[in-house]
């Protein structure tokens, strides 16, 4: 009789953390301010060495004006590359779910592309690759504003999409 294998390691090791629930709610509450801060500052991360090569691969004139329109299924992919070195160096306790991950970019995205429209209209012109100052202006405004969008999401998300757990206001059962 051979003699018996022992099972081979598992290749990647995962490590179930078991969060609980936020009290008074049916599941764990969002990131802090300050985690989704780090989710936007690692998707920026990403974002501009990618439009460097966006701008040399579309022929775009200038740096700035690559910045300036990104592409939204970019965006949410950067937020999910972005979520896993985000949640470690925030030391969030759970990682964001992907949907979480999705509704945050996009709220930072929507944001984003709000505050740089209304620089540019503010600016008097429409978008000009060669205005260096219009250039600046939108971009320093995309910035704050998918910076907005990151502290705005954990108070968006508690209201939105976490349930409150029934209470028990008329007393106990006889």
């Amino acid at each position: 009789m051979p003699p018996a294998r022992r099972p081979r390691p598992p290749l990647i090791r995962r490590e179930v953390v078991h969060i609980e629930n936020e009290p008074g709610y049916a599941n764990p509450g969002p990131w802090s301010v300050r985690g989704t801060l780090i989710l936007y500052a690692v998707m920026m991360a990403i974002n501009f060495p990618v439009t460097l090569l966006a701008m040399k691969l579309e022929s775009a004139p200038t740096y700035a004006g690559a910045l300036v329109t990104v592409s939204p299924f970019l965006y949410l992919l950067y937020a999910l590359l972005a979520v896993s070195p985000a949640q470690r160096l925030a030391r969030e306790p759970r990682r964001l779910r992907p949907l979480e991950t999705l509704s945050a970019g996009a709220l930072m995205y929507l944001l984003y592309v709000l505050a740089t429209s209304l620089a540019l209209a503010v600016s008097g012109h429409n978008l000009d690759a060669y205005d260096a100052k219009q250039m600046a202006g939108a971009v320093v405004a995309g910035l704050i504003g998918g910076a907005a969008g990151a502290v705005i999401y954990p108070l968006v998300h508690r209201k939105l999409w976490m349930h409150r757990l029934p209470s028990n206001r008329r007393g106990p059962r006889s």
